[in-house]
């Protein structure tokens, strides 16, 4: 009902009828003012407050299933994050739709499942579409880029009745839009500037190394730090290692 409470009780002389036969035939009438009754408002559950929950709580649990996952995956092998799905195998709310509630609770649990790739492939592909774009005096590696599988809505496929049973059981393909991310690395050689930078200072060494194109700053570790004028860099190339990376 939503009309409740004393409020919306009936005056005296409010006809009634009886059973299924009409007015014109039999007439109750109630001679005073009904009285009494109360009403209240109440927080009820929801069909939304539940799916809303549900979706939250699956969702975190993907995220942390996909954090558990990749720390298990091959170094050889790809995640695919905008394919994992979480399988839930226990699902059980507090409180039923309609029931009285200031909180809602639910008990999930299952697993997240992950599509993985061979880096490999994804390596060689990747390179192939993005090399020729490289500018003069610059390289992409591997390590520098960043992908970001985003699933398309599948292609409807067009059934025949001659497919045979084969063709039935084939599992199904997963389209995804790929956003990619690379940092570009200044073209050096390393061993070069190791010779350059053999036995100089390291404001000497700084000041050389901001020179090269693409340059932002310079970090210089010495497993001994040696006072004044023998601060050097050592003297011997091949004690010194260089290593190039992306700012971030």
């Amino acid at each position: 009902a939503g009309d409740i409470g004393a409020l919306y009780n009936l005056a005296g002389g409010t006809e009634f009828s009886v059973g299924n036969f009409s007015k014109a035939d039999f007439v109750a009438q109630n001679e005073g003012a009904l009285s009494g009754g109360s009403s209240r408002e109440i927080l009820a559950v929801s069909e939304d407050d539940r799916k809303k929950l549900l979706d939250e709580l699956t969702q975190e649990l993907k995220s942390k299933g996909l954090i558990e996952a990749k720390g298990k995956i091959a170094k050889d092998q790809y995640p695919i994050e905008g394919a994992a799905t979480f399988v839930p195998d226990t699902q059980e709310f507090s409180h039923k739709v309609g029931e009285e509630a200031t909180t809602l609770k639910l008990i999930l649990s299952g697993k997240t499942k992950v599509l993985v790739a061979a880096r490999e492939n994804i390596d060689l592909l990747l390179m192939s579409q993005l090399e020729t774009d490289v500018p003069e005096g610059f390289t992409l590696r591997p390590d520098q880029i960043d992908l970001t599988f985003v699933p398309v809505a599948a292609k409807e496929e067009k059934s025949t009745k001659t497919a045979t049973a084969k063709q039935a059981t084939q599992p199904s393909s997963q389209d995804f839009d790929v956003q990619i991310t690379a940092n570009l690395l200044p073209k050096v050689d390393p061993e070069e500037i190791a010779g350059k930078i053999a036995g100089k200072y390291p404001n000497v060494a700084k000041e050389y190394l901001s020179t090269i194109p693409g340059f932002t700053r310079v970090s210089i570790s010495t497993t001994i730090s040696l006072p004044g004028k023998l601060g050097t860099l050592p003297r011997l190339a091949r004690n010194i290692v260089v290593e190039v990376g992306a700012e971030r």
